[in-house]
């Protein structure tokens, strides 16, 4: 059941931080102030579905293998 969650924060890795009903959830492909549709998958991780409201420094990944190669955690951000 997807859930909307605001991201407070960027952690270790790339994920964002975000809290559900005083729990932590940690998703993907995210920016602080950006609110995000997402599915958890595991009680603490989350699927990103959708991005709601977009940060002011979301930018377009320069990178093709963006989001399936592990390795571009941080080029959606200026």
């Amino acid at each position: 059941m997807p859930d909307s969650i605001t991201i407070e924060k960027l952690v270790y890795g790339g994920d964002g931080l975000a809290r559900m009903e005083g729990r932590v959830v940690l998703t993907p492909y995210v920016l602080p102030g950006e609110q995000a549709t997402v599915e958890v998958q595991d009680g603490l991780h989350a699927k990103l579905l959708n991005v709601e409201q977009s940060a002011a420094e979301r930018t377009v990944p320069g990178c093709p293998d963006f989001g399936t190669s592990g390795g571009c955690h941080y080029q959606h951000a200026t």
